[in-house]
């Protein structure tokens, strides 16, 4: 039986004495493993890695047999088999006698709990008979896979004191809910929580400075996260948390990635102040992100950052910025007006195309360098704001903006590319300034009604 914050009067009833707060641990600072094992099963290996020389475990495997000893040297590992008189429910119970030790998988199914020590499929049988797990002292690393694809593991308690988690400690357990990391947190590592497919909420410590790749990937019911003022980098952390809605990011975030890209029900995020770069895919495919401001320390929005955000409605560009990376809003079909800052040199392949509820825009003359395709297919698009000292039309710019009517360019003018207005199938007319170089045929392809 596993016991939460809830239970603590009960546990120390039964249990003996324990103290509480952030984290709690027993007073005799055991690690206790609650496990059930079905009849057929009952001939697990018990595992220890040692980190400094000279440490010693005693094990007690709670069905009233003598303990057993186990002893090595830092980088060195003990294992003993124990057969239990029949299946059911037993505690494992771990005392640090010595030195300090560490839980670490082998390889993809094979942790501290396993079977004759061969890595076959026997070994999920013992993983998953552990229900809960609280860890005790002597313990400042939780290595690779430690704890990874326990199916049945519900609850752990993490000490202070645990510095270091490895690789796919938490991956593929099912049935956690909810943990806390402890202050004495600084190394976090990939695939930490993946497929914790019933985590909810987890605490993170401060001290730790950046959130690694695929840290919650999949995990599909997390639904709001706290990053700490500590974390300075977000990576690819959140992969596939579908029901992801609210997360806030710290002041202290300088850069983000494709951090929360496919998050389809993410609908809150601030970006802060610190930011300056955001990398491809940062938001991309956010659907239910409604509103984004982008700082003025912002220098860069590089591609696809907010592809396919088919709600977003509001769009405040921060005057810092100076370029806007290919598709980086492409198909934010709800998005009705924009305005580029007057700080903006370069705006790259189809930075805004099919943003077809687009109605309005305003180009500024700073642009030096505009690619192609920048505002196709935006079909919405009647009021266009082109200011003087703008040089030219990119290839394709407004091809497919099936609605504008009218166009009149500025006398800056001085080059038209091809296909600039194609398929702009209701045009009617549009002016050209003298001095234009000559305009090439496609330049307005289907655009059948035009008549000046």
């Amino acid at each position: 039986m596993g016991y939460e914050y809830a239970d603590a009067q009960n546990y120390a009833a039964n249990e003996g004495s324990l103290n509480i707060g952030q984290m709690y641990i027993t007073d005799d600072y055991k690690t206790r493993i609650h496990i059930t094992l079905p009849d057929e099963h009952i001939t697990p290996t018990f595992r220890v890695d040692f980190t400094t020389n000279n440490s010693s475990v005693e094990v007690d495997w709670g069905d009233g047999s003598s303990p057993s000893t186990l002893s090595g040297n830092s980088g060195q590992f003990a294992e003993e088999l124990h057969e239990y008189p029949e299946g059911g429910d037993y505690v494992i119970s771990i005392e640090c006698l010595s030195g300090l030790f560490s839980f670490t998988g082998v390889d993809t199914y094979f942790a501290y709990l396993i079977h004759d020590g061969a890595a076959n499929s026997t070994n999920r049988v013992y993983l998953n008979s552990v229900t809960n797990i609280e860890l005790g002292s002597g313990i400042n690393q939780i290595l690779n896979s430690a704890f990874r694809e326990m199916s049945y593991l519900e609850t752990i308690t993490i000490p202070s004191g645990v510095t270091t988690f490895g690789n796919n400690v938490f991956d593929g357990d099912y049935s956690l809910t909810s943990t806390t990391l402890p202050d004495t947190a600084k190394t976090l590592n990939t695939n930490m929580f993946r497929n914790c497919k019933s985590l909810t909420h987890v605490s993170l410590n401060r001290g730790i400075t950046s959130l690694p790749d695929n840290m919650f990937d999949s995990c599909k019911e997390l639904e709001m996260i706290s990053v700490p003022d500590t974390v300075t980098r977000i990576n690819k952390a959140f992969v596939d948390c579908y029901n992801l809605k609210n997360i806030t990011i710290p002041s202290s975030v300088k850069e983000l990635s494709d951090t929360f890209r496919d998050l389809y029900n993410l609908e809150y995020c601030i970006i802060p102040s610190g930011v300056t770069t955001l990398y491809s895919y940062a938001f991309g495919s956010c659907y239910s992100l409604t509103s984004v401001t982008i700082p003025d320390n912002v220098k860069t929005i590089s591609s696809n950052v907010f592809s396919n955000c088919k709600a977003m409605t509001s769009l405040s560009l921060g005057s810092g910025v100076t370029e806007i990376g290919a598709y980086a809003f492409q198909n934010c079909s709800a998005l009705t007006t924009l305005t580029i800052p007057n700080n903006v040199k370069t705006i790259r392949n189809n930075a805004f195309s099919g943003c077809n509820g687009l109605k309005s825009v305003k180009v500024p003359n700073s642009l030096t360098l505009m690619e192609n395709y920048i505002f196709s297919d935006c079909c919405s698009l009647t009021d266009r704001t082109l200011e003087n000292g703008l040089t030219k039309i990119s290839p394709r710019m407004f091809a497919g903006c099936s609605t504008v009517e009218h166009i009149s360019l500025p006398d800056s003018i001085q080059t038209i590319y091809e296909g600039a207005f194609a398929n702009c199938k209701n045009l009617v007319d549009i002016t050209i300034p003298e001095g234009v170089t000559p305009i090439n045929t496609e330049t307005f392809y289907g655009c059948d009604r035009l008549k000046s």
